[in-house]
């Protein structure tokens, strides 16, 4: 691990400047207790977008496709949890500040805990619904250096989240 966090931060930018022309990846987390990942393309002020949201929400052990009845049926709680397919394109304003609007389409899968021993973590989880979802979202960038940014905003999905982008050069 800290071989990798001393090559991203000391060796990357003998290979990368970050002009106006580039790729780059960035990774998210959300209040909905999601994590999401993009890769993307800028060219001069404009960068486009392309990546998805996976969440889990809390929901435990093992998933099934269906309840048998020899299964554990005590439930131990609830909930749900989203995976989109985004797209998104984002502005440069100055040289360090962006914005991005994005657009995802995706299913909000919702389940029931319940607890069985047999089961790591002592339980599973059922999905017992899912339901196709379309949302946006508005996230504002700050360029530190030309290949390392942090981001942070909110989508109508995934709620408030933020992450690190990372731009490499072509």
């Amino acid at each position: 691990m800290k071989s990798l966090l001393l090559l991203l931060f000391f060796a990357m930018p003998l290979f990368m400047y970050g002009q106006t022309e580039s790729i780059g990846f960035s990774i998210g987390y959300n209040s909905s207790r999601s994590a999401d990942l993009d890769i993307n393309y800028r060219k001069n002020k404009n960068r486009f977008h392309i990546g998805g949201t996976l969440g889990q929400g809390g929901a435990k052990g093992k998933k099934v496709k269906e309840r048998l009845p020899n299964y554990g049926g005590t439930i131990i709680g609830n909930g749900d949890y989203i995976t989109t397919f985004d797209i998104g394109y984002s502005r440069y304003f100055t040289k360090k500040i962006n914005v991005k609007a994005d657009f995802s389409v995706g299913t909000r899968n919702h389940y029931n805990n319940y607890r069985d021993g047999r089961f790591s973590g002592g339980g599973y989880h059922y999905v017992y619904e899912k339901e196709a979802i379309v949302g946006a979202g508005l996230y504002a960038g700050y360029c530190f250096t030309n290949w390392f940014e942090i981001y942070g905003g909110y989508s109508t999905l995934r709620k408030v989240g933020g992450g690190l982008r990372f731009n490499l050069a072509i």
